[in-house]
């Protein structure tokens, strides 16, 4: 049975009387799940003026009055699935007419931190003036990363731990900790970078190392001794 008519009811609480059961979502690129190809879901070009969607009923769940779904694709891609108990389904009109704006204010925010290395949704206090600082908690299993930076380009960050002066888990370690810090050219300012990541136990006293690479070679931002 399709998937979308027999499984709507995870989406919806069935103790609740008046529940919708909706799902949006905005997907890089145009690639989908194999479930989006379902023939109840409707596919509409992303300049489209208009859209006719049709209606389908699930077997299944809380909201078996009426649902319908889109996929609109695109480099970033709208997946909509809105259903409910009672028949009416607002969510899908009211994703259509948000998404544009939403879309945009990305592009901005995207462009502010491409020229200025952060954008201004950020947390109070943050970016911080802290002076550059790792650390590194061992785990059973793995350990936590917590660092404040300013590599002052835009670039990628990952880890790397030293046990009797030898590279360890060089390989694991660095994937699992890969991340892009924010930056800016003021360099009093501190961005956070911090990654819980899984690995063999780490040696006891290792040391850990930030290292970053931008527009030039690797190089070094700031060491430290695993607790």
């Amino acid at each position: 049975m399709d998937v979308f008519q027999k499984n709507m009811g995870v989406l919806c609480s069935g103790r609740q009387t008046h529940c919708s059961c909706s799902r949006v979502a905005l997907v890089e690129g145009p690639n989908h799940s194999p479930d989006w190809d379902s023939p109840v879901v409707g596919v509409a070009e992303p300049r489209a003026g208009k859209i006719a969607l049709g209606t389908f009923h699930p077997s299944e769940g809380s909201c078996r009055a009426r649902a319908t779904a889109l996929r609109v694709p695109a480099a970033i891609s709208l997946e909509v699935l809105d259903a409910s108990p009672q028949g009416d389904i607002p969510v899908i009109g009211e994703a259509l007419a948000r998404v544009p704006a939403e879309i945009l204010s990305a592009r901005m925010s995207a462009a502010r931190i491409a020229s200025h290395g952060y954008g201004l949704g950020l947390p109070p206090g943050e970016p911080s003036a802290d002076e550059p600082t790792l650390s590194v908690e061992r785990l059973a299993i793995g350990g936590t990363l917590r660092a404040r930076v300013n590599p002052g380009e835009v670039g990628w960050s990952w880890l790397v731990i030293r046990s009797a002066g030898q590279l360890w888990e060089s390989e694991a370690i660095g994937t699992a900790t890969l991340e892009q810090p924010g930056w800016s050219a003021e360099p009093a300012d501190a961005f956070l970078v911090q990654v819980t990541f899984g690995s063999p136990p780490i040696p006891a006293g290792a040391t850990a190392e930030l290292w970053f690479q931008g527009a030039g070679e690797p190089r070094l931002l700031v060491s430290g001794v695993v607790r």
